[in-house]
């Protein structure tokens, strides 16, 4: 078991889909300022936009594209959730869970979880994000030591580990894919 500092700590949880957002930046800051019931009702555009299969025709190959769906819907969290966005061979999106929800500091991460969650979507790869409510975005050692267990771990089974972001309020994500840390 591993459990990482993703500022979370919590029982596991199923996993649950949820939407990709807008890749214009914009979109992101004015969305954090709309009220509950409207941002409800984007969320389940943005659902019903992620079953299209229009939409997820395009592969998610740009780092920018991954900030902007991230920011939309980590950003805003009072709490830390850990998130995978699952992708085929081609890194077009299969789906989006909710891998583990935590504390405003902490959330515990199974290895075996992911890897079941990842097989049962029969994905490729796999994008790791998850967010720091208290806006440091600076990664902890034991979100670095998480990243490394679960990419061993999914490595086992043929999932490609591309990279794991720290989303902290409306500063620009960190990839650990950028930082080297990978």
């Amino acid at each position: 078991m591993a459990v990482a500092d993703c500022s979370r700590t919590a029982a596991p949880r199923r996993a649950r889909s949820t939407p990709k957002t807008p890749q214009n930046p914009q979109s992101v800051a004015v969305l954090e300022h709309l009220e509950p019931n409207v941002h409800r009702l984007v969320a389940r555009a943005l659902r019903a936009l992620e079953k299209s299969a229009v939409y997820r025709a395009a592969p998610l190959s740009s780092p920018a594209a991954v900030r902007a769906h991230l920011q939309l819907t980590l950003a805003h969290l009072e709490h830390e959730e850990f998130v995978a966005l699952w992708l085929d061979s081609q890194h077009r999106l299969i789906a989006r869970d909710v891998l583990a929800v935590g504390t405003l500091t902490t959330t515990s991460v199974y290895p075996r979880e992911v890897v079941k969650a990842g097989l049962a979507h029969n994905a490729g790869a796999v994008i790791f994000a998850h967010n720091h409510p208290s806006g440091t975005q600076d990664p902890s050692h034991a979100d670095e030591m998480l990243t490394a267990a679960l990419k061993s771990a999914l490595a086992t089974v043929d999932i490609k580990l591309l990279d794991h972001f720290i989303v902290a309020g409306t500063a620009k994500p960190l990839s650990f894919a950028e930082r080297g840390l990978m």
